[in-house]
């Protein structure tokens, strides 16, 4: 007798060619849950995104210089660029270089 997880690697293998728009309606129709606690899922959700959003006094360093430098600013991208090339420098005084070439042309 097969495995739950056999029988859902026989299911995904099965499904593997199936035209995208038949199998994401397949699969919406197997929902586990009716629409109204669908709507309750969400609201949930939405309710607790708001309140880390809205919760300032607890943010950590790390989440408050997120927010200050994130993505959607040069000095973000710059930083996430440098955090990205740092894992490949191979020694401190490129590490350095590297550092000093990344942050000179922002607006801290």
């Amino acid at each position: 007798m097969k495995t739950n997880i056999q029988l859902a690697r026989d299911q995904i293998g099965a499904a593997k060619y199936l035209d995208e728009a038949l199998a994401v309606h397949a699969l919406l129709a197997q929902t586990p849950y009716d629409h109204d606690l669908g709507q309750i899922i969400s609201c949930n959700a939405a309710a607790l995104v708001n309140a880390a959003r809205n919760a300032s006094e607890d943010r950590s360093i790390l989440d408050t210089f997120m927010i200050e430098y994130g993505l959607s600013n040069a000095e973000g991208i710059a930083l996430m660029c440098l955090a990205e090339s740092l894992l490949r420098v191979p020694d401190s005084a490129t590490a350095n270089q590297l550092i000093a070439d990344k942050v000179s042309f922002a607006n801290w």
